[in-house]
Protein backbone atom coordinates (compact mmCIF):
# COMPACT_ATOMS: atom_id res chain seq x y z
CA UNK A 1 0.00 0.00 0.00
CA UNK A 2 1.53 3.39 -0.67
CA UNK A 3 1.95 5.85 1.94
CA UNK A 4 -0.78 8.43 2.62
CA UNK A 5 0.85 11.78 1.25
CA UNK A 6 0.15 15.15 3.01
CA UNK A 7 -0.33 18.16 0.38
CA UNK A 8 1.18 21.12 1.18
CA UNK A 9 -0.22 24.32 -0.19
CA UNK A 10 1.29 27.80 1.01
CA UNK A 11 -0.36 31.37 0.58
CA UNK A 12 -0.14 34.43 -1.11
CA UNK A 13 3.36 35.61 -1.96
CA UNK A 14 4.99 33.14 1.05
CA UNK A 15 7.69 31.49 -1.78
CA UNK A 16 8.72 28.39 -0.75
CA UNK A 17 7.34 27.14 2.79
CA UNK A 18 8.68 23.94 2.47
CA UNK A 19 11.12 24.50 5.69
CA UNK A 20 7.62 26.59 7.43
CA UNK A 21 5.58 22.95 6.56
CA UNK A 22 9.01 20.76 7.57
CA UNK A 23 8.93 22.58 11.05
CA UNK A 24 5.06 21.61 11.25
CA UNK A 25 5.31 18.32 10.03
CA UNK A 26 8.15 17.93 13.07
CA UNK A 27 5.80 19.24 15.39
CA UNK A 28 3.06 16.63 14.81
CA UNK A 29 5.50 13.89 14.72
CA UNK A 30 6.96 14.78 18.13
CA UNK A 31 3.24 15.62 19.69
CA UNK A 32 1.87 12.07 18.24
CA UNK A 33 5.04 9.91 18.06
CA UNK A 34 5.38 10.60 22.49
CA UNK A 35 1.52 9.76 22.29
CA UNK A 36 1.56 6.59 20.21
CA UNK A 37 5.13 5.28 21.03
CA UNK A 38 5.99 4.99 17.10
CA UNK A 39 7.62 7.36 14.15
CA UNK A 40 4.17 8.68 13.18
CA UNK A 41 5.55 10.96 10.01
CA UNK A 42 6.95 8.01 8.29
CA UNK A 43 3.48 6.73 7.54
CA UNK A 44 3.20 10.01 5.01
CA UNK A 45 4.95 11.46 1.87
CA UNK A 46 4.95 14.76 2.22
CA UNK A 47 4.17 16.58 -1.03
CA UNK A 48 4.60 20.64 -1.70
CA UNK A 49 2.87 22.90 -4.49
CA UNK A 50 4.60 25.56 -5.35
CA UNK A 51 1.99 27.82 -7.41
CA UNK A 52 4.02 31.09 -6.80
CA UNK A 53 6.13 30.79 -10.14
CA UNK A 54 2.56 31.34 -11.61
CA UNK A 55 2.51 34.73 -10.55
CA UNK A 56 6.32 35.69 -9.89
CA UNK A 57 7.43 36.87 -13.47
CA UNK A 58 3.66 39.16 -13.67
CA UNK A 59 4.12 40.82 -10.36
CA UNK A 60 7.74 41.89 -10.65
CA UNK A 61 6.94 43.16 -14.45
CA UNK A 62 3.76 45.55 -12.41
CA UNK A 63 6.21 46.31 -9.75
CA UNK A 64 8.94 47.45 -12.02
CA UNK A 65 5.96 49.39 -14.06
CA UNK A 66 4.46 50.84 -11.57
CA UNK A 67 7.22 51.93 -9.06
CA UNK A 68 10.29 52.78 -11.55
CA UNK A 69 13.23 52.94 -9.41
CA UNK A 70 12.45 51.27 -6.82
CA UNK A 71 14.73 48.19 -5.89
CA UNK A 72 12.61 44.97 -5.09
CA UNK A 73 13.28 43.31 -1.96
CA UNK A 74 12.78 39.48 -1.63
CA UNK A 75 11.87 39.77 2.14
CA UNK A 76 11.40 43.30 4.72
CA UNK A 77 12.73 43.00 7.83
CA UNK A 78 10.81 44.86 10.57
CA UNK A 79 13.00 47.97 10.74
CA UNK A 80 12.90 48.06 6.77
CA UNK A 81 8.69 48.51 7.07
CA UNK A 82 8.90 50.90 9.13
CA UNK A 83 11.36 52.95 8.00
CA UNK A 84 10.02 52.86 4.35
CA UNK A 85 6.79 51.91 4.88
CA UNK A 86 5.63 53.18 1.35
CA UNK A 87 8.04 50.80 -0.37
CA UNK A 88 6.63 48.18 2.18
CA UNK A 89 2.83 48.76 1.25
CA UNK A 90 3.91 48.98 -2.80
CA UNK A 91 5.85 45.45 -2.49
CA UNK A 92 2.95 43.94 -0.15
CA UNK A 93 -0.03 45.31 -2.68
CA UNK A 94 1.94 44.08 -5.57
CA UNK A 95 3.24 40.55 -4.72
CA UNK A 96 0.65 39.14 -1.87
CA UNK A 97 -2.82 41.47 -3.10
CA UNK A 98 -1.30 40.71 -6.49
CA UNK A 99 -1.63 36.77 -6.10
CA UNK A 100 -5.09 37.04 -4.93
CA UNK A 101 -6.13 39.03 -8.05
CA UNK A 102 -4.60 36.58 -10.28
CA UNK A 103 -6.62 33.71 -9.00
CA UNK A 104 -9.49 34.99 -9.66
CA UNK A 105 -9.13 34.92 -13.04
CA UNK A 106 -10.81 31.41 -14.19
CA UNK A 107 -10.15 31.34 -17.69
CA UNK A 108 -5.59 31.53 -17.45
CA UNK A 109 -5.21 30.56 -14.18
CA UNK A 110 -1.31 29.56 -13.80
CA UNK A 111 -2.21 28.73 -10.13
CA UNK A 112 -5.28 26.23 -10.54
CA UNK A 113 -2.73 24.94 -13.29
CA UNK A 114 0.22 24.29 -11.11
CA UNK A 115 -1.72 23.02 -8.34
CA UNK A 116 -4.08 20.97 -10.34
CA UNK A 117 -0.79 19.20 -12.14
CA UNK A 118 0.59 18.80 -8.73
CA UNK A 119 -2.61 17.04 -7.38
CA UNK A 120 -2.75 14.96 -10.62
CA UNK A 121 0.64 13.20 -10.50
CA UNK A 122 0.17 12.46 -6.59
CA UNK A 123 -3.37 11.72 -5.89
CA UNK A 124 -4.73 9.55 -7.84
CA UNK A 125 -3.41 6.52 -6.30
CA UNK A 126 -3.01 7.22 -2.79
CA UNK A 127 -4.88 8.37 0.20
CA UNK A 128 -3.98 12.09 0.15
CA UNK A 129 -4.77 15.28 3.03
CA UNK A 130 -4.14 18.77 2.21
CA UNK A 131 -2.77 21.15 4.67
CA UNK A 132 -3.03 24.66 3.19
CA UNK A 133 -2.85 27.91 4.19
CA UNK A 134 -4.30 31.21 4.07
CA UNK A 135 -4.75 31.43 -0.12
CA UNK A 136 -3.80 27.88 -0.06
CA UNK A 137 -6.55 27.67 1.56
CA UNK A 138 -9.23 28.77 -0.89
CA UNK A 139 -7.06 27.26 -3.55
CA UNK A 140 -8.01 23.82 -1.82
CA UNK A 141 -11.06 24.45 -1.18
CA UNK A 142 -11.79 25.26 -4.73
CA UNK A 143 -10.50 22.37 -5.80
CA UNK A 144 -12.51 20.15 -3.24
CA UNK A 145 -15.67 22.12 -3.71
CA UNK A 146 -15.57 21.22 -7.54
CA UNK A 147 -14.14 17.73 -7.21
CA UNK A 148 -16.99 16.90 -4.70
CA UNK A 149 -19.85 19.25 -5.67
CA UNK A 150 -19.36 19.75 -9.43
CA UNK A 151 -17.20 16.14 -10.22
CA UNK A 152 -14.88 17.65 -12.49
CA UNK A 153 -11.39 19.23 -11.61
CA UNK A 154 -11.23 22.74 -11.00
CA UNK A 155 -8.60 24.10 -13.78
CA UNK A 156 -10.20 25.34 -17.10
CA UNK A 157 -8.42 22.46 -19.05
CA UNK A 158 -9.77 19.94 -17.45
CA UNK A 159 -13.49 21.28 -16.55
CA UNK A 160 -14.82 18.41 -18.95
CA UNK A 161 -13.45 15.58 -17.40
CA UNK A 162 -15.48 12.42 -16.89
CA UNK A 163 -16.91 10.92 -13.30
CA UNK A 164 -14.65 8.01 -13.76
CA UNK A 165 -11.42 10.24 -14.45
CA UNK A 166 -12.42 12.24 -11.27
CA UNK A 167 -13.47 9.55 -8.82
CA UNK A 168 -9.72 7.96 -8.25
CA UNK A 169 -9.20 12.08 -6.66
CA UNK A 170 -12.73 11.71 -4.71
CA UNK A 171 -12.20 8.15 -3.11
CA UNK A 172 -7.97 9.14 -1.96
CA UNK A 173 -9.27 12.01 0.15
CA UNK A 174 -8.86 11.95 3.53
CA UNK A 175 -8.82 15.49 5.51
CA UNK A 176 -8.84 19.24 4.80
CA UNK A 177 -6.44 20.98 7.36
CA UNK A 178 -6.33 25.34 6.76
CA UNK A 179 -4.20 27.88 8.69
CA UNK A 180 -5.23 31.30 8.37
CA UNK A 181 -8.07 30.53 6.40
CA UNK A 182 -10.76 32.81 4.32
CA UNK A 183 -11.87 29.75 2.90
CA UNK A 184 -14.52 30.41 0.33
CA UNK A 185 -13.73 33.90 -0.29
CA UNK A 186 -14.18 34.02 -4.09
CA UNK A 187 -17.01 31.33 -3.74
CA UNK A 188 -20.11 31.11 -6.16
CA UNK A 189 -22.26 28.57 -6.31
Amino acid sequence: MKRHKLIFIHGMGEGSSQDAYNALKHNINLTLSVKNKTNFIEHFEPVYVEWLAATELGSEMVFKKSFSGINIPQRFTTMEILSDLNRAIRYFTTYFIGDVIAYTDENDNGIRKAVQQKLRAHCADAPYSIIAHSLGSVIAFDFLYHLFIKHQFFYPKYSFSTPSEVKPYQENFRNFFTMGSPIGLFFFA
